[in-house]
């Protein structure tokens, strides 16, 4: 097997992936400007499989389910406290990066990772 070889394909094969998914989403849409994904799209995808553990599935999962949660509830606790609207829209990113710092220092492969972590520790003793 030439890794080489693979590993150009996997690439390939995500890339179209991604360019007919682009191309059916402008179709949808009858758009294709970049206002439809803002930066903090983006920084919730990248927090998100950050968060639940690169490299796996299941922590793409797990990140995606915290994000959602997590955003709901900063939205949540911006109305509670009375916060303006424009302002509450950031407490989302604020939370992102607070999670984000917390899983790097606490458990640096993810919530997947801490998770097999803590599988191989209960499996010793």
């Amino acid at each position: 097997m030439h890794v080489a070889r693979t590993q150009v394909l996997a690439f390939v094969v995500s890339a179209a992936c991604a360019g007919l998914a682009g191309a059916f989403f402008a179709f949808n849409v009858q758009l294709a400007a970049p206002a439809g994904f803002p930066l903090a799209l983006s920084i919730a995808l990248v927090t998100g499989i950050v968060v639940g553990g690169i490299g796996s599935l299941v922590g793409a999962v797990w990140g995606g389910v915290l994000l959602v949660y997590l955003n709901q509830e900063a939205t949540d606790l911006a109305k509670h406290f009375h916060i303006s609207a424009a302002t509450g829209a950031n407490w989302a990113l604020l939370a992102y990066g607070v999670l984000l710092i917390a899983v790097m220092l606490v458990v640096p492969d993810g919530i997947q990772g801490g998770v097999r972590r803590l599988g191989r520790l209960v499996t010793r003793q």
